[in-house]
């Protein structure tokens, strides 16, 4: 129906809690949404090149099967019928899983990624597969194989890596949520930088089986999307224990949905005392606004000082690095020359690194998670960070092919979440206001260890404050 078209274009702009809501009243389908979607997908590709590859047979067949349930009387749940797209390192049978690199360009997997499961019974429609940094490496979201994935707020701006496109569609409202990798930042970057809502997950809370591996010690799967409470739904869906990863953890799982609603449990957010002293001053400006809209929101800002975490960068670095050349050892070895320059320079590094350094590193992951927990985070709710301490990079000012070029230009990107990734905390990334150039400025919160609840209720009180002072970018509204 026309009323129905309308009506879904209307919500694809929306919040996926938003459309959800709509398809449970009966106002709207999920094949009319899923229309949209993907009219809206093939449009922004041209622009953002966020995709890797759009399924609009698979995406209307699953959208028609929700359709079918809603209309028995069986709903599944808030995901019922909504559009999604992953990041291109997911297992799907038969369909094609390509990380972003020429290795991988008919490689078809016979298994389902343990997320993918749940989403799908969870009745969410994949309308495909979104660009990346090849294997996940590099958080420029850059790509010589699939093409660079490009800036929805300024084309002529990165995404930021590894999950350049699930940051990209999910700021063009191309789709309504998108699950990424993180290993040192390849949510949070992205996220932050498109000015969409990123989750960073403890270790051991969604499975990896069925996923490309970037770093095991290191890696982690969650959610992008637009709002503190649709990436709370995405969670839902996705977190749980699974035999089949080693790294999963059972635990009993609080409803995270609920949670972004709930009253915290303590007021009180660390602030880094030295916070402004590192942030250009356009940024340091958001930041300020933002602290003071958690003040007004009830929450107490304590002044904490914080151990080194430069030194937790470079032990971050010494694992990503090893596990990462581990992993590429055969390919390296026989056709280097198919890697992205920028990938290969990084990927390579791990051969210069001793095995004392290695094994250091990895041995004392939860040393130091515990200790920063009890130096830092105990009592508070949470410790508030900065994103970037720059405006959003230029694309062309990003290249790099050599070691000198990565050691100038990932620090750049990574300070302010790689050595997270090395504590296994959860971090959500979520949108503060824009620099004088227009481009998103972001701040992270990260929480203790399996205590995303409490994140989630924070940065669910922040943006419901500032609501009305955030936007779309033009692409997403353009015809």
């Amino acid at each position: 129906m026309k009323f129905s078209k309308e009506l879904s274009e209307a919500l694809r702009l929306r919040p996926l809690a938003e459309a959800a809501a709509h398809l449970d009243s009966g106002d709207v389908t999920s094949v009319s949404l899923t229309e949209a979607c993907l009219e809206a997908s093939e449009r922004i590709q041209s622009k953002v090149n966020a995709f890797i590859a759009i399924r609009p047979d698979q995406a209307l067949r699953q959208a028609a099967e929700a359709d079918r349930k809603r209309a028995a009387g069986d709903s599944a749940g808030p995901l019922l019928g909504i559009p999604l797209a992953h990041k291109d390192i997911f297992y799907r049978p038969g369909e094609v899983t390509t990380a972003g690199s020429a290795y991988l360009a008919d490689f078809r997997p016979d298994e389902k990624a343990h997320l993918l499961e749940r989403l799908d019974a969870a009745g969410a429609v994949d309308i495909g597969t979104l660009n990346l940094a090849e294997f996940c490496v590099g958080p420029t979201g850059q790509n010589d194989h699939s093409g660079h994935c490009r800036n929805p707020w300024n084309t002529d701006h990165i995404t930021g890596g590894s999950s350049s496109g699930s940051g990209a569609a999910v700021a063009s409202c191309a789709v309504f949520g998108s699950i990424g990798s993180d290993t040192g930042g390849s949510i949070r970057v992205p996220a932050g930088i498109c000015g969409v809502v990123g989750l960073k997950p403890s270790r051991g809370l969604v499975s990896l089986h069925g996923g490309v591996e970037r770093c095991w010690s290191l890696d982690v799967f969650g959610p992008l999307a637009r709002t503190v409470e649709d990436a709370a739904l995405l969670l839902d869906a996705i977190a749980g224990y699974d035999p089949k990863d080693q790294h999963s953890r059972s635990i009993t799982l609080p409803d995270y949905r609920a949670s972004c609603f709930a009253k915290p449990r303590t007021t009180s957010i660390a602030v880094p005392v030295d916070l402004f002293e590192c942030l250009d001053d356009e940024i340091a400006e958001c930041h300020r606004a933002a602290l003071d809209e958690l003040q007004a929101a009830g929450f107490d800002l304590c002044q904490v000082e914080l151990p080194d975490t430069a030194r937790l960068y470079e032990l971050t670095t010494v694992i990503n690095n090893v596990e990462a050349t581990f992993l590429h050892r055969d390919n390296l070895a026989k056709e280097p020359v198919r890697y992205n320059a920028s990938t290969l320079w990084r990927i390579n590094r791990g051969y210069d690194i001793s095995a004392l350094d290695y094994i250091n590193a990895v041995r004392n992951q939860a040393i130091e998670r515990d200790k920063f927990t009890a130096q830092v985070l105990s009592p508070h709710a949470a410790l508030y960070l900065p994103l970037l301490e720059i405006d959003v990079p230029l694309l062309d000012s990003m290249t790099f092919s050599d070691t000198e070029g990565a050691d100038r230009i990932v620090p750049r990107l990574t300070k302010w979440t790689r050595w997270i990734s090395y504590l296994g905390l959860p971090a959500l990334t979520l949108p503060i206001g824009y620099a004088p150039s227009g481009l998103p400025v972001a701040c992270q919160l990260l929480g203790r260890n399996f205590e995303e609840a409490a994140i989630l209720q924070i940065g669910h009180s922040f943006q419901t404050r500032i609501s009305s002072q955030m936007k779309l970018p033009e692409i997403a509204q353009s015809h």
